[in-house]
């Protein structure tokens, strides 16, 4: 691969992980809603399988911005 040709797709992958970063945001903030729903209604086997993912998906927030921040860049998109 080219030199030119890697700095584009780091380029392109700089402006694609906030974008990632902030879409995982957005589904986990729906989960939360999913799991007091689920714990209202007497699901808690479903509430904790919920909670189990959004678990994960903390996680995989650290991991996008960790590799937003080793590209140079920095999170503009994260909610508190």
């Amino acid at each position: 691969m080219a030199e030119t040709d890697e700095k584009t797709y780091m380029q392109k992958l700089a402006i694609l992980l906030p974008h990632l970063l902030a879409h995982n945001q957005e589904h986990a903030r729906q989960i939360e809603k999913w799991i007091l729903l689920a714990g209202q209604s007497g699901q808690a086997a479903v509430a904790h399988e919920l909670t189990q993912a959004a678990l994960l998906m903390e996680k995989i927030d650290g991991h996008l911005t960790a590799a937003i921040t080793l590209l140079g860049g920095h999170d503009r998109h994260e909610h508190p």
